[in-house]
Formats: C-alpha cells, sequence, structure tokens
C-alpha cells in the first residue's frame, strides 16, 4: 500500500508541477525566456499567475480510448490548480519564485463504499536568471490515502540537500535528512518546475531532451525525458478552449497548441504526463493549457484546463 501511495504522489507532483530550473554544469539551450513579453531580456518586474479547472477525464485529445474501472469511480466535484511565477531582481544576482497551490475535493466509489476526500499540495521553488536551482519546498496531503509529506532542498554547485518529514498516518513521522550528489551530472530540472520547462522551447517543432529531477519519495535523481513531434511524423497540433487573459477573451475563439510528452526514462517508467502548450508568443505565451496526468487503477485522467491568466 505504501508503494502504491508514492506512486500516485509521484505521478501528481510530476504532472501539476511542473517553472524550471537548470543544473550548474550542464547548460540547457533554450528557444527564449516565453513568459516575457520580451524573450531575450530580464525585465523589471513581472508577475504571472495561471488558474486551471481540476476535473476527472477517462480520456485524451490523443487517445480517445476510454478508461475506465468496473465497479470504482473517482469523481472530482471541485478543484483548482493555480501557479504564480515572479522575476525578482537583486544586486547579488536576479532569479525567479515560483509557487504552486493545488487543492481538490472528491469522491472515491467502490462498490462497497463511497469515500469523500480533499487532496492538495503546495510548492515554491526558487532558481536564477541563468536556470540553476536555488531551493525548493513543498507540502502535501492525501486524505484518500491518508497519507502526508513535507519536504525542502537547499542546492549548491556539487551536491542537494534533502529534508523529508513523511506521515503515514495521523500518529507517524517520520524524518529523513539525505544528500543528492550527482544531481549536476547532465541536464537537472528541479520537480517542482517542469511542467514551466517546455514554455521555454518552440514545441511546434520535433524537439527531444532528457533531463534529471531528484525524486524526493524515492530519495534519487530521476532520469525524465521530454518530447514534441517526431522525426518523420505529421506534428500533433490541436486547438483547445481559450480563457481569459488579464479579464479579456482573446479575439481569437481557439488557442493553438501543440502535444508535448513527459516520461520518466528508467527501469520502470510510470504513465506519460500529456500536456498541450500554446504555440504563440505574443498573445499566449507558450503557456501551458491542458495537461492529462493517468489516474492508478484504471480510474481515469486527472485534467488540468487553464482558465485565465494575469500578468
Amino acid at each position: 500500500m505504501k508503494r502504491f501511495k508514492r506512486f500516485f504522489s509521484l505521478l501528481t507532483l510530476i504532472a501539476v508541477c511542473l517553472s524550471l530550473t537548470a543544473c550548474s554544469s550542464t547548460t540547457l539551450s533554450t528557444d527564449g525566456f516565453y513568459w516575457f513579453e520580451d524573450a531575450t531580456s530580464f525585465p523589471d518586474t513581472f508577475e504571472e499567475v495561471l488558474t486551471y479547472d481540476v476535473s476527472v477525464a477517462h480520456a485524451t485529445p490523443s487517445n480517445s480510448t476510454e478508461i475506465k474501472a468496473e465497479g470504482h469511480t473517482f469523481d472530482i466535484t471541485k478543484g483548482e490548480y493555480v501557479t504564480k511565477l515572479q522575476a525578482v531582481r537583486n544586486n547579488n544576482g536576479n532569479y525567479y519564485v515560483y509557487t504552486t497551490s493545488f487543492a481538490f475535493e472528491g469522491v472515491y466509489k467502490t462498490p462497497e463504499e463511497e469515500i469523500p476526500f480533499a487532496d492538495g499540495f503546495t510548492t515554491e521553488t526558487k532558481f536564477t536568471s541563468d536556470l540553476k536551482p536555488i531551493s525548493s519546498k513543498k507540502q502535501y496531503n492525501s486524505e484518500l490515502y491518508e497519507y502526508s509529506y513535507n519536504y525542502e532542498i537547499s542546492y549548491s554547485s556539487d551536491k542537494a540537500d534533502v529534508t523529508l518529514v513523511e506521515y503515514p498516518n495521523t500518529d507517524d513521522e517520520t524524518t529523513s535528512n539525505f544528500t543528492i550528489e550527482d544531481y549536476t551530472e547532465g541536464a537537472y530540472i528541479d520537480n517542482d518546475a517542469i511542467l514551466a520547462f517546455a514554455r521555454l522551447y518552440n514545441v511546434n517543432t520535433s524537439l527531444y531532451r532528457s533531463f534529471k529531477t531528484i525524486d524526493v519519495l524515492s530519495r534519487k535523481n530521476q532520469s525524465m525525458t521530454f518530447v514534441s513531434g517526431s522525426s518523420g511524423d505529421q506534428l500533433d497540433v490541436k486547438n483547445l478552449d481559450n480563457y481569459v487573459i488579464n479579464g479579456n477573451t482573446p479575439t481569437d475563439d481557439k488557442v493553438n497548441c501543440a502535444r508535448v510528452r513527459f516520461y520518466i526514462s528508467d527501469t520502470f517508467s510510470g504513465s506519460e504526463i500529456e500536456a498541450y502548450y500554446a504555440t504563440d508568443h505574443k498573445t499566449h505565451r507558450h503557456r501551458l493549457v491542458e495537461t492529462y496526468t493517468k489516474l492508478s487503477g484504471g480510474l481515469g485522467y486527472v485534467k488540468y484546463s487553464l482558465k485565465s491568466a494575469t500578468v
């Protein structure tokens, strides 16, 4: 059961997160800082807040086959995911602060019972203007799985120090302190910042990027891959529903998006994340518009749909 809890937590962690940090030894080449109006320079002031509705889906834009578990349903009655990206100018070096909050309420139904629950997490990730990680912290709580945890990561040039506190149930508490010394061996992205990663690329082209991220619950540096399009194949582009920007609805009815896939490229691959990013820079600034994370047990997908952006 504990393994299942960790697996579910990891999927949620990776899927919903997602601002960006790169490593100190291998620089990730990017196409531009598309969250800025001027994608080439660090602004004097900047704050972007994105708000998403959270729901359950049983199919995705790329896979019309419905996923359902007979006799079991996972319903979200209320859900919201909010991200905030801030650029901070500092005499000692410019940096970003990326925060997220995720909360939903729902009901898990089996042939024997109905279990109401509330789950959620908050994160804060800091990284420099040249994408080197500074720190990361997260608080996660699940009523459904009777499991919660919090952690903090402090990065230096050659290692990452981690403090993890787990609460397997209401009466237990375990604290672990450990160090990941190889996180700089290759491109690195903080786990709480992965989904913003694709915003730094022209995703309406064929891209393949591999990187590392620290999976705190497994206490290891995890290999992951980011892919958009593929050589020789037609690019997967879809028009998704529009959203409100600074209180105004854009004139176009739909947002042109490209599909991006994130997946663990290791012995245990897990389920990939299917995400759709706007391909336009001027209006939509390569924002994540929609994403799907597969739930364990054939219960469907958690779907995140962008509803508003404030800059």
